[in-house]
């Protein structure tokens, strides 16, 4: 998730978390629901995870994993709201950490980053 002024948002996951327990993430994840297209699924899980409602999405790339019958579209989403105003999800996150861009690569450097999600960003804003 990206803030109109170019900061890029993290999120830390639970100490309790199965796979990646304490890693920041860049992203809000999940299933869609039984008619929601990807779009909509990803206003809901941003609402959910964030308490934020992205004002534009973009889409980014759509992922197919045969093995697992499944389809992963990810999309930029671009936030307005104030940056205070995130909800951590009870049990899946536990903090929260805006990064301007400037700082990202040093970020990515100094925290452990679910390895798939550092890809993307380092992909979406660091190559050249």
């Amino acid at each position: 998730m990206q803030h109109v002024d170019n900061d890029i948002l993290f999120v830390q996951r639970h100490l309790e978390k199965e796979s990646f327990p304490g890693f920041f993430e860049a992203s809000a994840g999940g299933s869609a629901l039984y008619g929601e297209d990807s779009k909509q699924a990803v206003r809901r899980e941003l609402l959910e995870e964030t308490g934020l409602v992205p004002v534009e999405l973009t889409f980014s790339k759509r992922t197919v994993y045969k093995d697992d019958n499944c389809i992963m579209d990810s999309y930029l989403a671009l936030v307005n709201s104030p940056k205070d105003t995130i909800t951590l999800q009870n049990s899946e996150t536990i903090s929260y950490q805006w990064v301007a861009k400037e700082k990202l690569k040093a970020f990515l450097e100094t925290h452990p980053v679910v390895p798939r999600h550092r890809l993307l960003i380092e992909t979406l804003f660091l190559d050249d």
